[in-house]
């Protein structure tokens, strides 16, 4: 039984709404197997001497052999919005393949410059 290769990419830029407040990041997943990848994750900035976190979530059917685009959006826990700047994304993707009924989770930490949108 072969496991599943599943890779996770956070790209290095997103946006902070300048509506809503909310940071949106996106990345891509590859895997060597047909498998639903499901996204989680977290993004943390430091804004005006306030830490502002928010969670978001994602779900793509990933295909082998082509790197699958994701988006997610992040919803500010309190009352700061995102802002323009660096901020910290951990994302983790945990992929489910029926063949064998199994799982496989990789984790990324990465810093995302976010623009106002």
């Amino acid at each position: 039984m072969a496991a599943l290769d599943l890779q996770l990419a956070v790209a290095s830029d997103g946006t902070a709404s300048a509506v809503s407040g909310k940071a949106m990041v996106h990345g891509t997943v590859t895997c060597d197997q047909p498998a639903s990848v499901s996204l989680t994750g977290a993004v943390f900035q430091v804004v005006k001497k306030e830490l502002v976190r928010g969670t978001f979530g994602a779900l793509v059917n990933c295909t082998p052999g082509t790197a699958v685009e994701w988006t997610a959006s992040a919803t500010p826990n309190g009352t700061t919005p995102f802002g323009k700047g660096d901020a910290e994304v951990s994302t983790q993707a945990t992929a489910y393949y029926n063949e064998y009924g199994d799982s496989v989770t990789v984790d990324d930490t990465s810093i995302v410059t976010l623009s106002k949108s």
